[in-house]
């Protein structure tokens, strides 16, 4: 027998028949999607409740939250409201209840729908309140998601909005069909039919004359025709929908407008919750009674909400009340803190205005555990938290400070410059957070890291180790939550080292040293020192144990994979790669998995794949609007190259000119850099060779003081032209710098031996035919086959200077330098055989 969920609300005891609608909603199912779009008050909930009656379809039910609006939260309720209508299949049911569907929740969605056994009957699936779902991560992917659903199942959406764009292939295809207010409103008719029901009797004008002034809104409609309080006076109709609760609150008694409004804090709660905030013992029989007599309360899930419009008044009404509100909260707070509910905790101790509290909340760990930062930056609601709030609890600056890895600089140096001025205060009234203010520090890209030991006030030990790196979730640990290009200097990074080793001596051997190692080894690669970075990243890897932090033994993974890429060890790297994400997947710190899938993407982009192109940008990780949020940086790269790869140059150039200006304003040099070198690659290959050159000239005068490589040379065979006209550029100028022409060769040198292995990002655009002469694929065919020079004089009768004008030539149209490459390229393209 299945588990079917309880609908939202229970039906009224008195409903219309609605015989019309009935027919209107038959004709609309027979579409696999059905949206239902109409203001609140319009009988959404109830109209396909009615149907559902009607019909005897197995229906899932989900009324959605400001808290269901990231991808986690919203496929996990997905896929739990349709557990409750198909088979409780353990393994089935497992997958959106464990830790790692938080890491991908599209793909675990997909993985659970692929899996499910609906039976044989029809199943309706209804999403009420969908308006509270504007995450476009969520709207975007959710068609990929609606394709896996089998023609058994039906979907309703229930919103009070537009229906999103990313619906339009759905309308496009004709799959989903569209009920809006002509639908749902009451015709004359039907409220003629609809007071009989009441026993009371109108004339075909009276009934107008309400519809007329009601526009059937079944929420008015409710005012006057269950008491037959309509006596021909059209002014008594003209109320909205506030007088409307105001008319029904006035008929309540005290005690119970006083449960309403205690209530009315959380935006939805259990039974327990309930007694806590209320103290009222029979606080499940007064919901019950709620429940039957009214259309404003539901249960679902175990949790009991109001109707968003009712919710609206109490809490305006709660606001003009005596309730301690604030007392309310930190109820709540505890309440959440005693289930282990970490988010939703902090953002009642938010609201509470209690320090103690807030600080409590922190203790119990961070919030941060198996959350991805665009989830938590929308579950604490950040940019809501005002100066008054943070003057009088200075611990949420920590919260505010999130700002950071959305991308908003003003908001973050404004709420730096803020905490600058509470640290002093904090660091004497919490010293045992010491190392987190120092962690908050460590984020301002205005500060050098010698400016930052000196800035930070006098501390002593503590148990709370700050972790210099990590937070962003980014593969390479000298480019995460900071860009740690300055840590060159050995003098630096050493006493920078030093002082978090003052912090905590028992957390920095056991996870700091490590992160420190990976960090000097990423620096090392950039410089292409690989042995030196193979070698202090064994280091790193001797020291992780079950304590590291996961960014430190994730990072250090990861960076070991990419130099055994570049010294050509392709054993090593999938080793390292697969070590990399069983480490994150074994500690359920799944959020780490949509950076992962990135840069297992970059190498294949770097061979021109254009299926490894395709497959990213359907992804859900290829946000094409979140291109300055600073947590999405390493996969928007991956983003702007798979658009490159697949010639859409318009969008890379988009993409790229907006991470790099992000890149400029964070003090992110390494990563601007990698913007600019995909930049001029991309001139280049539209046909803009001085801007490209230019560009490229200025991007190696600025790495050239640090002898940065990597970054340029990991674009190869796309950057290689490029990189050849500057060094021609250079070589010409009287007043050349040794030195700097050295370095731009060493680059290049980098960037060919790189280009031998990987096609490029260019590989499938556009080119113009290559086609040698006879005499060049001649000289070409005796090169290949070992002839020297001076013999192939004697084999064609040509002059040395001659032959030597021929190669030059041929290797110039084959862009290479050397006989052996000119052969394979030359084959490859079938000019020989």
């Amino acid at each position: 027998m299945h588990n079917t969920a309880r609908p939202a609300v229970p039906l009224p005891a008195i409903c219309a028949p609605r015989e019309n609608l009935m027919r209107v909603l038959d004709g609309a199912a027979e579409k696999q999607f059905v949206y239902v779009r109409a203001p609140g008050g319009y009988g959404k909930t109830v109209s396909v409740m009615l149907w559902l009656k009607k019909t005897g379809f197995r229906t899932a039910w989900h009324c959605f939250d400001e808290y269901d609006n990231a991808p986690a939260m919203f496929y996990r309720a997905f896929c739990l409201a349709l557990l409750s209508a198909i088979p409780q299949e353990r393994e089935l049911s497992g997958i959106p209840r464990s830790s790692a569907f938080n890491g991908d929740p599209a793909a675990f969605t997909i993985e659970f729908l692929t899996r499910a056994d609906y039976g044989r009957e029809r199943i309706v699936l209804a999403l009420d309140d969908f308006h509270a779902v504007t995450n476009e991560e969520i709207q975007k992917s959710l068609q990929h998601v609606l394709k896996r659903l089998p023609d058994s199942v039906t979907v309703f959406f229930l919103s009070r909005n537009e229906m999103p764009a990313h619906f339009d292939a759905l309308k496009n295809n004709r799959q989903i069909s569209l009920i809006g207010v002509s639908g749902l409103a009451f015709s004359a008719a039907e409220i003629q039919e609809y007071a009989a029901c009441y026993r009371h009797s109108l004339t075909a004008s009276q009934a107008e004359d309400i519809r007329s002034h009601t526009d059937g809104w079944i929420i008015l409609l409710n005012m006057v025709i269950p008491s037959g309080a309509y006596d021909g006076d059209v002014s008594r109709l003209k109320l909205t929908v506030r007088d409307y609760y105001r008319q029904r609150w006035c008929g309540l008694d005290g005690a119970l407008k006083e449960f309403l409004l205690k209530t009315s804090v959380p935006d939805h709660f259990t039974l327990e919750l309930c007694e806590a905030l209320t103290g009222d013992e029979n606080s499940g029989e007064r919901l019950e009674r709620l429940i039957m007599g009214n259309a404003n309360v539901s249960f679902s899930d175990g949790e009991y909400r109001y109707h968003q419009g009712f919710l609206e008044f109490l809490r305006e009404t709660l606001r003009e009340s005596d309730i301690d509100v604030s007392a309310a909260h930190r109820t709540a707070a505890e309440y959440c803190l005693g289930k282990n509910n970490i988010p939703e905790a902090y953002q009642y101790a938010i609201k509470s205005g209690d320090p103690g509290l807030l600080k409590k909340t922190m203790a119990r760990g961070s919030v941060l555990d198996d959350i991805l930062w665009d989830d938590f930056y929308k579950i604490i609601n950040a940019d809501e938290i005002s100066d008054d709030m943070c003057d009088r609890m200075p611990l949420l600056y920590l919260t505010r400070l999130s700002v950071y890895l959305t991308g908003d600089r003003r908001g973050f140096e404004r709420c730096m410059d803020g905490f600058y001025g509470r640290l002093p205060s904090l660091v004497s009234e919490y010293p045992e957070m010491y190392g987190i203010f120092a962690d908050a520090c460590v984020m301002d890209y205005r500060v050098s890291f010698s400016g930052f030991v000196t800035r930070m006030p006098p501390g002593g030990q503590t148990p709370v180790a700050a972790m210099p790196s990590g937070s962003a979730q980014m593969p390479f640990l000298h480019r995460d939550l900071r860009d740690y290009y300055e840590l060159t200097d050995t003098a630096l990074r050493t006493e920078l080292e030093e002082f978090f080793r003052r912090l905590s001596k028992h957390r920095y051997e056991y996870s700091h040293r490590s992160l420190f190692l990976g960090i000097e080894a990423g620096l090392y690669m950039e410089q292409n020192r690989l042995d030196e970075a193979l070698d202090t990243l064994q280091r790193a890897e001797s020291r992780l144990n079950d304590k590291t932090s996961v960014p430190a033994a994730w990072g250090v993974y990861i960076m070991l994979a990419e130099a055994s890429l570049y010294i050509n060890d392709a054993d090593a790297y999938e080793r390292y790669k697969a070590r990399a994400k069983a480490y994150f997947e074994n500690r359920g710190a799944s959020c780490y998995k949509m950076n992962h899938l990135a840069y297992e993407a970059r190498a294949k982009l770097w061979n021109g794949d254009a299926k490894a192109a395709e497959e990213w940008l359907d992804s859900d990780f290829a946000g094409h609007s979140e291109f300055g949020r600073l947590y999405k940086l390493y996969q928007n790269f991956t983003t702007a190259r798979a658009c490159l790869v697949l010639g859409k140059t318009g969008e890379a150039l988009s993409a790229l000119e907006a991470i790099r200006g992000m890149c400029e304003a964070f003090n992110r040099p390494l990563d601007a850099a990698e913007a600019d070198v995909l930049i001029s690659l991309t001139e280049w290959g539209m046909g803009n060779k001085k801007e490209a050159r230019e560009r490229l000239r200025r991007v190696l005068a600025a790495l050239y003081p640090r002898k940065f490589i990597r970054v340029v040379a990991n674009e190869g065979k796309a950057v290689s032209p490029v990189l050849r006209s500057v060094l021609k550029n250079l070589e010409k100028e009287p007043d050349k710098d040794a030195a700097f022409c050295r370095y731009v060769k060493d680059v290049y040198g980098a960037a060919y031996e790189w280009s031998k292995r990987f096609a490029g990002l260019t590989r499938g655009w556009e080119r113009k035919p290559v086609k040698l002469s006879a005499k060049q694929a001649l000289i070409l065919t005796l090169l290949s086959k070992g002839h020297k020079n001076a013999r192939i004089v004697e084999m064609t009768g040509l002059s040395i200077n001659t032959i030597k004008s021929y190669t030059k030539i041929a290797y110039q149209k084959l862009d290479v330098n050397n006989a052996a490459d000119a052969a394979v390229k030359a084959k490859q393209l079938g000019i020989l055989k």
